[in-house]
């Protein structure tokens, strides 16, 4: 038994790490819905002085105006091991997260903005699952998703949902969207879910790289009897501007 005493809020601060892997303090205040920027700061201090997470914060000129950037450590585990998402096999990934690359970290920080995003967008309830919680589903596509979102209390509306990082080579993108297809004409969501098949999402790193996206759906489309819906979009670099979808026709 560790010996370490935390709140409420900072288990779920402990959650929050485990769904998203790497969290910005602004990211984390938001999420957690709290006005009162000092309280997380003196939370997350806390959790970092009992090693229960680790802290990305750089003191050079220009970087220093960044919202520090946390993530698990080992005895975390302890805070976790008893919530419903928590999975052994996931969580041993954490003892790797210090020798994650920028580019792993960004792709993981933007996922949490995505969230944030779309929450914000929708006055009806939104559920949204993380790759974490998704890789241990044996009817899940592999590789899982970014993240699976639902939206409203019927869950009418479904979409998986990929972020492409901006030096993706342009064969993995291909290799993506073939796996979607064949994971579609396999039926194997509809059957372990008893629901059709979601439409899926793509955010893309620039406009060349959607077009690319958009043309190279069209062509698996001519190839595919599935009927799957795909929304493009690039993100505006301001947080308060809605995302703006196109759908591939």
């Amino acid at each position: 038994m560790i010996p370490i005493s935390i709140t409420k809020k900072q288990i779920e601060i402990l959650k929050l790490l485990f769904k998203f892997r790497f969290l910005n303090r602004y990211q984390i205040q938001t999420i957690l819905n709290h006005k009162d920027y000092r309280r997380i700061n003196a939370w997350l201090t806390d959790l970092t002085k009992k090693k229960l997470v680790n802290r990305i914060y750089s003191r050079t000129f220009g970087e220093n105006t960044k919202p520090a950037i946390y993530y698990l450590r080992g005895k975390s585990r302890y805070f976790l091991k008893d919530s419903d998402s928590f999975s052994e096999r996931i969580f041993r990934r954490v003892y790797r997260e210090k020798g994650r690359t920028i580019g792993f970290i960004d792709h993981c920080l933007k996922v949490g903005d995505v969230f944030l995003r779309v929450t914000k967008s929708y006055s009806e309830k939104v559920y949204f699952y993380t790759k974490s919680e998704l890789s241990n589903l044996s009817y899940m596509i592999h590789t899982a998703p970014d993240a699976y979102i639902a939206v409203g209390s019927t869950i009418a509306k479904r979409y998986f949902l990929d972020i492409f990082d901006p030096d993706i080579p342009r064969y993995e993108i291909r290799d993506r969207l073939e796996d979607y297809f064949e994971y579609a004409e396999s039926k194997t969501w509809e059957s372990a879910t008893n629901q059709v098949f979601p439409s899926v999402l793509y955010i893309c790193p620039n406009d060349s790289i959607k077009k690319f996206v958009y043309r190279e759906i069209n062509k698996m489309k001519e190839d595919s009897p599935e009927s799957i819906n795909f929304f493009l979009t690039v993100l505006p670099i301001h947080h308060n501007t809605p995302i703006s979808w196109q759908k591939v026709e």
